[in-house]
């Protein structure tokens, strides 16, 4: 008895106007997907360089480090032979 006292939502709307607004949803739906397509692949090409550039600058600092790091140890050896020598 329930089935039938709700039959009527179940049915489907073919009226023309009905299928004009499906019509319209769809549309937009693809132009939605199409507009976020195409501002994907260009965000990606617009990284594409930075990203390159973001490697190379933390190759460079990575080195920079390491020149840091080994002056500072060559640093505090002789730092510690002056501090017993007093």
């Amino acid at each position: 008895m329930s089935s039938s006292r709700f039959a009527h939502l179940r049915q489907r709307d073919t009226s023309v106007s009905m299928l004009r607004v499906k019509m319209s949803r769809r549309r937009s739906h693809s132009q939605k997907e199409n507009r976020e397509r195409t501002v994907n692949t260009r965000r990606q090409l617009d990284k594409l360089p930075e990203l390159e550039m973001s490697s190379l600058d933390a190759s460079i600092a990575v080195a920079n480090m390491s020149t840091i790091q080994e002056k500072t140890k060559n640093n505090e050896k002789p730092a510690k032979g002056m501090a017993s020598q007093f």
